[in-house]
C-alpha cells in the first residue's frame, strides 16, 4: 500500500483549522505533539532545521556562520523553501518506508 492520497477537501479543512489560530501557537502545538507521538521524526526535523540555520559543528567541517553574517532576502527565501521541502520529503519518505515495512512484516507473518 502506498501513502493515501490526500483529498483537496481534507487538505482545505486541515489548513483552515490550522490557520484559525496564531501560527506560532500551531507551531508549538505541532512540535509538542511530535515530540511525544513521533520523537524520532521530530529529532530528524530538528537536525535538518539546525543544518539549514547554520548550527553546525565547525570542528566537523560544517557551516557555522559568524554572529553578524547577513544574507539577502532572496537567499533567505530560497533556504526557507529548500528546508521546508527537505523536511517534508524526509517525513513523507519515512512514512512510506514505515508502511512498506509493516506490509512486508504482515506478508511474512512477523
Amino acid at each position: 500500500m502506498t501513502i493515501p492520497k490526500i483529498s483537496l477537501d481534507c487538505l482545505v479543512a486541515t489548513m483552515q483549522k490550522a490557520t484559525q489560530d496564531d501560527p506560532s501557537k500551531f507551531a508549538v502545538e505541532t512540535m509538542t505533539n511530535m515530540s511525544v507521538e513521533q520523537p524520532h521524526l521530530m529529532l530528524a526535523v530538528q537536525q535538518t532545521v539546525a543544518m539549514f540555520m547554520g548550527e553546525g559543528d565547525e570542528d566537523a567541517g560544517e557551516f557555522v556562520p559568524a554572529e553578524d553574517d547577513m544574507v539577502s532576502a532572496d537567499f533567505a527565501k530560497e533556504m526557507i523553501c529548500m528546508s521546508t521541502f527537505c523536511i517534508l520529503g524526509i517525513a513523507m519518505k519515512a512514512v512510506a518506508a514505515t508502511i512498506e515495512a509493516a506490509e512486508l512484516s504482515e506478508q511474512w507473518g512477523e
